[in-house]
């Protein structure tokens, strides 16, 4: 016997009904949803939260909260992240920022950037990440390639989709 799309079978895939979970509907419900429904951004109204590289070459920097906890109450996916800024004596070279979410911080987003010719602000970067709970903190470190010039700062924000 066929497994199920949706729990009565002969349901029509634009039918409100939701779908069973892993089952190809809700697969195909869960990535329309990624790429067509609205997002929110954190923090808004504000600059973005300061993250600041280590001294040495290829060496995450402390680990920065970007969205506290019991700020988001769904479930809800990275979508990008914004490099508002990047300010020190040298800032050219490539880096990489890594994103953590709940207590443990746990990895669930990566990306890596360059900065050569100058850093004009706003880079916005797709990141798509794992489910992040309900409720949880997400924090993120920076690494960057030309650390012997010394730390350079940042500020970054992330858009994120809610998973309702």
């Amino acid at each position: 016997m066929p497994t199920p799309i949706w729990p009565i079978e002969g349901v029509p895939l634009e039918s409100d009904v939701a779908a069973v979970a892993g089952s190809l509907g809700y697969r195909i419900v869960r990535m329309y949803d990624d790429l067509y429904q609205p997002v929110g951004v954190y923090p808004t109204g504000v600059a973005g939260a300061t993250i600041i590289t280590a001294g040495t070459n290829w060496t995450l920097g402390t680990v920065a909260q970007i969205v506290p906890a019991t700020t988001i109450h769904s479930p809800f996916l990275i979508q990008t992240v914004t490099v508002e800024t990047l300010t020190g004596a040298n800032i050219e070279g490539v880096y990489e920022l890594v994103l953590y979410q709940g207590a443990a911080d746990t990895e669930v987003a990566r990306v890596r950037f360059s900065a050569f010719g100058g850093f004009f602000g706003m880079a916005v970067f797709r990141m798509p990440s794992a489910l992040v709970p309900a409720d949880s903190r997400v924090r993120g470190a920076l690494m960057f390639s030309n650390a012997v010039a010394g730390a350079v700062t940042s500020t970054v924000s992330i858009t994120y989709r809610e998973v309702v």
